[in-house]
């Protein structure tokens, strides 16, 4: 009857959760107290109920009982199954309270509020870099190993999952749809250029609790960071340097290498990095987009417009 009354009389002294039965409080205060008494014949993994153990050996006997009606793809669990089910009606019941966006599932909603809150709860064990989701942290975990193996057939570069290296192709064809409206700079994709939108403005708003600068991005917040820090997570396979981020690893090792996988189509000149490639072509424009606010003089690149002020700066003490 207490089913049907919704009465809960038996309450866990830990957390104050009730229960119908009190064989399910036993059962619940194993959680507080670790015990795992019932134990898989196959993998020796623990657990706190039968009924969890009874599901978890489903996996070894890849028994999956409930089958989904619709396209018939089997479950262990009958939860999982009906989470599943919302893929095929459309139905996503839990909405965020920020931007509305709909979720089939509570947990990736949690997971999804952490970027509008900006926190970072799964860490990597390697680096101690953060993510919202464990999804995200995952995809980053494999550019600590050697397993890249989604191949650029430009440059053979290599990339742990293909959306990097669709972004990274767009390097090589030098397509950059997507155009700043303050500078007129091109970018290869959205989350570049908004980025870049950032330097135009006073906008800084992820600061570093060590030194108080402010940065356009968390990644850049990470990168800077790691300036405070004289660990050195990435070393060189072949000479053994060290480096703090990733980026500047792969800059070095084509240093050792005499392949010039960016070629200049105006003039056939090579070059081991975009940035240095970016930069050479435009030697050959006409452009000059950065301009010195001392004078009328213009400049193809911001390398050189800062230069250029060094040399003013330097003519005015002497």
């Amino acid at each position: 009857m207490r089913h049907h009354s919704g009465e809960k009389p038996y309450k866990c002294d830990v957390c104050g959760k009730g229960f119908v039965h009190v064989s399910a409080l036993s059962s619940h205060k194993m959680i507080h107290s670790g015990e795992k008494p019932f134990k898989c014949d196959v993998c020796g993994k623990g657990f706190n109920n039968c009924s969890n153990l009874k599901q978890h050996k489903r996996i070894h006997s890849s028994e999956k009982p409930f089958k989904c009606d619709m396209c018939g793809k089997g479950f262990i669990q009958s939860g999982v199954l009906y989470n599943h089910m919302r893929t095929h009606s459309g139905e996503k019941p839990f909405k965020c309270d920020v931007c509305g966006k709909g979720f089939t599932r509570f947990a990736i909603l949690l997971s999804h509020k952490n970027i509008h809150s900006g926190e970072k709860p799964y860490k990597c064990d390697l680096c101690d870099k953060g993510f919202a989701n464990i999804s995200t942290l995952a995809k980053h975990k494999v550019t600590h190993g050697v397993e890249k193996p989604f191949k650029c057939d430009e440059c053979g570069k290599g990339f742990a999952n293909s959306s990097t290296l669709s972004k990274h192709r767009m390097n090589h064809g030098l397509e950059k749809p997507l155009k700043c409206e303050v500078c007129d700079k091109g970018f290869a994709n959205t989350s570049a250029l908004a980025k870049h939108r950032i330097t135009h403005g006073v906008e800084k708003p992820f600061k570093c609790d060590i030194c108080g600068k402010g940065l356009g991005s968390s990644s850049n917040l990470s990168r800077h960071k790691r300036t405070h820090s004289e660990k050195k997570l990435f070393e060189c396979d072949v000479c053994g340097k060290g480096f703090r981020d990733s980026s500047n690893l792969s800059r070095h090792k084509r240093t050792h290498s005499e392949k010039k996988i960016f070629e200049c189509d105006v003039c056939g000149k090579g070059f081991r990095d975009s940035s240095n490639f970016s930069r050479h072509k435009k030697t050959h424009s006409s452009e000059e987009p950065y301009s010195c606010d001392a004078g009328e003089m213009g400049f193809s690149d911001g390398a050189a417009l800062f230069k250029h002020k060094g040399w003013l700066r330097f003519d005015k003490i002497f």
